[in-house]
């Protein structure tokens, strides 16, 4: 799997970008890039990130008309110059940012970009991958017998039946 720095526009994102940490791996670099302009952080939303504050890299932009959008382009050259295999990911809902994503992707590089509707989308889904799984494995510790004693016929299909009922109402939900 390649490595992906994440390259994050804060004065168009905001702080919704903290999700990240939810679904980035350890060895992926999280790029803040920032300006007096950037919208400001709730105190729990300071406290929260500061808990990861080892993941990631604040990056100071001059103010001025699209100026932290050429910043960050012209830095994510920069980076490409070394990574070829590297999976760049620009944090951000302005489009203005496709074009160049095009320019790259047709010169083989793998740059994209996550909208914060993408990227709460992508939250939800891992939140609900983890409780799927977390419900699989309580279904299947208490399916288990753990006594050591051995059942009766009877009292495993009924299990069984008790399961499939379960499955059955899980699926019309």
């Amino acid at each position: 799997m390649a490595k992906k720095v994440y390259l994050v526009d804060t004065e168009n994102v905001g702080a919704v970008w903290k999700h990240l940490f939810q679904f980035a791996a350890n060895t992926d670099d999280i790029l803040l890039f920032y300006t007096e302009n950037t919208p400001f952080l709730s105190y729990n939303d300071l406290e929260f990130i500061l808990s990861y504050k080892e993941r990631f890299t604040m990056i100071k932009c001059y103010t001025g008309n699209n100026a932290l959008d050429f910043q960050l382009v012209s830095y994510l050259g920069f980076l490409m110059k070394t990574g070829a295999k590297t999976q760049y990911i620009i944090v951000s809902n302005d489009t203005g940012y496709d074009a160049m994503i095009r320019f790259w992707s047709d010169r083989e590089r793998n740059v994209s970009r996550l909208s914060q509707a993408e990227l709460v989308r992508k939250v939800k889904q891992k939140e609900e991958k983890i409780l799927a799984e977390k419900a699989l494995t309580e279904k299947g510790a208490a399916g288990g017998n753990l006594t050591g004693q051995k059942e009766d016929q009877g009292s495993t299909e009924k299990q069984g039946e008790q399961i499939e009922e379960g499955n059955q109402r899980e699926s019309v939900a």
